[in-house]
């Protein structure tokens, strides 16, 4: 009998034991947090790109002289959070910036994350921005550009060179990029607003709305389609009309060409004059 209660109070004080340690892991925030600031030089470089997993990607082009990265970390545990780095790679001119977490053994609570906040100076080409769960927001970059999530926003103003904006789960929002634009969404709206450029345009959801915004004197070629939901063309001389399903008409000369897609939302493409 002593034997057997000898290995109870065993048992019984290695769990208690075990509890103890984990108790230190078991968190219901990310309490723990760092800034983390690192600077690049651009010499020999024409290229950059980003990528995230947990945590939104924000970018601010045409500014200084060197790239600086502020990695801004939240996490449950100290402990979790010195799991969280910046890895980098260059080759041919082109530096690759990615997050990267090592596991945490017991850790109970929301991830890690990491919030890139990043500034590109004049003449380095924004390649790429993308993250897994956060939202992606570039602004005055020079493309070509893919920006990509998963579940988050996508919000791309002033790109010189084209973009492509791509959520999963979240609104798409593009403004003022030169070159072609692409925006493509599952579960979301996409709002597109176009310059008196010349590229093609191509947006595309699933379960949102869509609306392009342009110059009264644009040249486009203009298909709409959505399978349940109402097209519409305002404001642009000539050219007004809406109907249930699809839409194709041509605007001014007709040299851009617009392709817009959903199936469960309405589409709409008006002019900056449109009231």
């Amino acid at each position: 009998m002593r034997t057997a209660i000898s290995r109870r109070r065993l048992l019984a004080g290695g769990s208690l034991g075990i509890l103890s340690a984990l108790a230190g892991c078991i968190a219901t925030g990310r309490g723990a947090t760092e800034t983390e600031t690192k600077t690049y030089d651009v010499d020999g470089l024409s290229a950059l790109s980003l990528e995230g997993v947990n945590g939104s990607v924000s970018v601010d082009g045409n500014r200084a002289d060197a790239i600086e990265v502020r990695a801004h970390k939240a996490a449950p545990t100290e402990g979790s959070l010195e799991s969280l780095t910046l890895e980098t790679e260059r080759s041919d001119g082109h530096l690759t910036i990615e997050t990267h977490r090592d596991e945490t053994p017991f850790l109970f609570g929301p991830d890690p994350k990491v919030d890139l906040e990043v500034t590109v100076p004049a003449g380095v080409r924004l390649a790429r921005a993308e993250t897994t769960n956060g939202n992606v927001d570039v602004r005055n970059a020079t493309g070509e550009l893919t920006a990509e999530t998963t579940n988050g926003r996508v919000d791309v103003e002033g790109v010189d060179g084209g973009a492509s904006a791509e959520s999963t789960n979240g609104i798409v929002r593009v403004a003022d990029v030169s070159g072609d634009v692409r925006a493509e969404t599952t579960n979301g709206d996409i709002d597109v607003t176009l310059t008196d450029g010349d590229g093609d345009v191509t947006a595309e959801s699933t379960n949102g709305e869509i609306t392009v915004r342009a110059p009264a004197s644009i040249d486009a070629t203009v298909s709409i389609e959505t399978t349940n939901g109402e097209v519409g063309v305002e404001g642009f001389d000539g050219s007004d009309g809406s109907s249930d399903g699809g839409l194709e008409l041509t605007v001014g000369d007709g040299t851009r060409r617009i392709r817009l897609e959903t199936e469960n939302g309405d589409v709409t493409v008006r002019s900056d004059d449109a009231a």
